[in-house]
């Protein structure tokens, strides 16, 4: 989608304000099928584009993981993260990495297996970017 960014040298860069329109979309207010559209969408843009805050991003769709929802709506949730770590942005995650091993840890109950170890894949880049994750990788395997 051209008018969705702008390329920078080689990497395309989001257009900041189709994500602030996103992220107002995606609002806990907002109804739950009207917030999984809007990340539906956005899953294929922020793998195509770098995203400028990707904190900011995960923060209004985490509680998509919770208890509450149906195994369907977390695992569009966990698709969206794989979405927000793939490319460029992986190597911009920071702290994100952190939060996501921790979501697989305390969420555990909560998801199932297989969504657990997808969430190890986002954040680890299918094992390939471990560190300094090792331990707790272990231990949640």
């Amino acid at each position: 989608p051209a008018a969705a960014g702008w390329e920078s040298g080689h990497e395309l860069v989001a257009d900041s304000g189709v994500f602030v329109q996103a992220l107002l979309q995606l609002r806990s207010t907002e109804p739950l099928t009207s917030r999984l559209s809007v990340m539906e969408e956005l899953t294929e843009l922020v793998r195509d584009y770098k995203v400028e805050d990707l904190h900011a991003m995960w923060a209004m769709v985490a509680d998509l993981l919770g208890k509450e929802n149906s195994d369907g709506v977390k695992e569009r949730a966990v698709s969206f993260m794989g979405a927000l770590v793939s490319g460029d942005n992986f190597s911009r995650l920071g702290a994100l990495r952190g939060e996501f091993f921790d979501i697989a840890a305390r969420e555990g109950g909560a998801l199932h297996s297989v969504l657990r170890l997808r969430i190890l894949a986002h954040a680890t880049r299918s094992a390939q970017a471990c560190a300094p994750f090792e331990l707790k990788t272990a231990e949640l395997l």
